[in-house]
């Protein structure tokens, strides 16, 4: 993470693109819960 942090400031293309599969399962890990969120909160604007 040190590394990370580090590179970001002197290569940031290489930092964005080295975050990818970073960034990816966190998208796939969110992408649920927001769904799930947008359904509970669907349901209580019917009731």
């Amino acid at each position: 993470m040190d590394l990370n942090m580090i590179t970001l400031g002197e290569k940031n293309m290489a930092t964005a693109a080295d975050g990818w599969p970073v960034w990816i399962p966190l998208i796939v890990g969110l992408a649920p819960g927001l769904v799930y969120w947008i359904i509970i909160t669907g349901m209580k604007r019917r009731r």
